[in-house]
């Protein structure tokens, strides 16, 4: 709009100029630019949401976000494919749900836009086989947060802390973590491999933390105490399902965990080993021989 409306200020500029030779090509010129930035303007506005009924902008966000959903899934996981709506299962009808054409509008319109919706929070039911299908994503998302903070500042970690993160772990993690553990040594004094460690953890975490923060988010936005206070948050700092652990495979979080646990075991003795040894130094009278 504003590059057309510069272009007939122009116009007129040079039509108010007289004794000019050229003075009707560079007119002529004009004209026809002018033109082209027309049609160019009514295609986009055509094209525009502004000019769609709400019910219809609704739908095609709607279906975006499961397009995009069904995108990420093809990628991290085949198993949400089964229960996402077939529409969404293939490119070329993706596309069209993202970018639909003119004929499609009359029957955008006259869908039910709260059917589908109805429709696909039943197909968007998490598996079994996830942490949300087994009901126990939130209680896996504090878990992953105790354990970062340990990591973070292992030596200030205590036996009772270390015992109170143990009777969180569920009973297959457990299981998991006594198998990695089985032969381990009771020494921790090789500080390369602590670094490697710490290394390793903070690569875990990089993905893991942000799902497990979203995940404790998400919950209390939708709780009780916070409804009124959610509603008046802006859509953009919401946080979304699909951003949390909701739909983590359980089996691959679990050997995340465990990984993690091995890791700060080992983090946690290297610091005490590292903190007994000064403090032996310090009491340790010095030798004059």
């Amino acid at each position: 709009m504003e590059e057309m409306t510069n272009l007939e200020n122009s116009l007129r500029k040079q039509i108010g100029i007289e004794c000019e030779e050229d003075n009707s090509k560079k007119v002529m010129d004009l004209h026809q630019k002018i033109e082209r930035q027309r049609q160019r303007v009514k295609y986009l506005k055509d094209r525009s949401l502004w000019n769609k009924s709400f019910d219809t902008v609704v739908l095609i966000l709607a279906r975006s976000l499961f397009t995009a959903l069904a995108r990420l899934k093809s990628v991290f996981s085949s198993t949400v494919v089964s229960f996402l709506p077939r529409s969404l299962s293939s490119s070329s009808s993706s596309m069209n749900l993202v970018h639909p054409s003119p004929n499609d509008e009359e029957r955008l319109k006259t869908s039910s836009s709260s059917a589908f919706l109805e429709e696909s929070s039943r197909l968007l039911k998490p598996p079994e086989t996830t942490l949300g299908g087994s009901g126990v994503a939130l209680h896996y998302a504090n878990l992953i947060v105790v354990m970062e903070k340990m990591i973070k500042q292992p030596q200030l970690v205590g036996l009772d802390a270390r015992d109170d993160l143990y009777s969180m772990l569920p009973a297959t993690v457990r299981s998991s973590l006594r198998s990695r553990l089985k032969g381990v040594g009771f020494t921790a004094t090789d500080g390369g491999l602590a670094a490697e460690w710490r290394a390793a953890l903070g690569r875990i975490l990089q993905w893991l933390l942000p799902l497990a923060q979203n995940m404790i988010r998400w919950q209390s936005e939708r709780s009780f105490e916070q409804q009124h206070v959610a509603t008046a948050v802006n859509i953009q700092n919401r946080v979304m399902l699909v951003q949390t652990l909701v739909f983590a495979d359980k089996v691959k979080t679990e050997a995340a965990i465990t990984e993690l646990l091995v890791g700060l075991n080992y983090i946690w003795r290297f610091e005490r080993e590292m903190t007994a040894k000064a403090l032996f130094n310090l009491q340790s009278p010095p030798n004059h021989s």
